[in-house]
C-alpha cells in the first residue's frame, strides 16, 4: 500500500511539474506576442517601413528581443526534454512530443538569428550609404560655396565698374 502512495505521489509530482512547465511556456509565448505587437505598432507609423535606418533599427531591436525570448523557450524545452528522457525514456510518446517541440523551437531560434543578422547587415549598408551621401553633399556644398565666392567677387567688380 505504501508503494501505491509513492507511485501516486510520483504521478502527482510529474503532473505538477508539467503544469508549471506549460504555464512558463505560455508566459514566454505571451511575451513573444507582446514584442511582435509592439514592433507592428511602432512600425505602422513609419513611411516605407524597412527602407530607412529608423525602420531597420526598430526591426533589429524587435528581433533581438524575440531572439532572447526564443532562447528562453529553447532552454526550457531542452530542460524538460532531458528530464522526460531521463524519467520516461527517449521512446516515450511524451518525450518524443517534447523533442518535436524542441526541434521546432530551435528552428525558429535559428530563423530569428538569421533575420537579425541580415537586418544588421542591411542597417550597416544603409548607414554606410547615408554616410557616403553626407560626404558627397559636403563636397558639393564646398564647391557651391567656392562658386558663390567667385560670383560675389565678379559682382563687386561689376558694381565698381558701373558706379565709377
Amino acid at each position: 500500500m505504501a508503494e501505491q502512495i509513492e507511485v501516486a505521489g510520483l504521478v502527482t509530482k510529474i503532473a505538477v511539474d508539467d503544469t508549471m512547465f506549460e504555464k512558463s511556456m505560455a508566459e514566454l509565448q505571451r511575451q513573444m506576442k507582446l514584442v511582435e505587437s509592439e514592433f507592428k505598432k511602432a512600425s505602422s507609423g513609419l513611411d516605407q517601413f524597412g527602407q530607412g535606418t529608423e525602420g531597420l533599427k526598430l526591426k533589429a531591436d524587435s528581433l533581438s528581443k524575440q531572439l532572447e525570448l526564443q532562447g528562453a523557450v529553447v532552454a526550457k524545452l531542452n530542460e524538460q526534454y532531458q528530464k522526460s528522457a531521463e524519467e520516461k525514456g527517449k521512446d516515450a510518446i511524451g518525450t518524443q512530443k517534447l523533442e518535436t517541440r524542441l526541434n521546432n523551437a530551435v528552428t525558429k531560434y535559428n530563423q530569428l538569428e538569421s533575420q537579425l543578422r541580415q537586418t544588421n547587415q542591411e542597417l550597416a549598408v544603409q548607414s554606410s550609404r547615408w554616410t557616403q551621401l553626407g560626404q558627397s553633399m559636403q563636397k558639393a556644398g564646398d564647391r557651391l560655396q567656392k562658386i558663390g565666392r567667385g560670383l560675389e567677387s565678379a559682382g563687386k567688380s561689376l558694381t565698381v565698374g558701373l558706379t565709377a
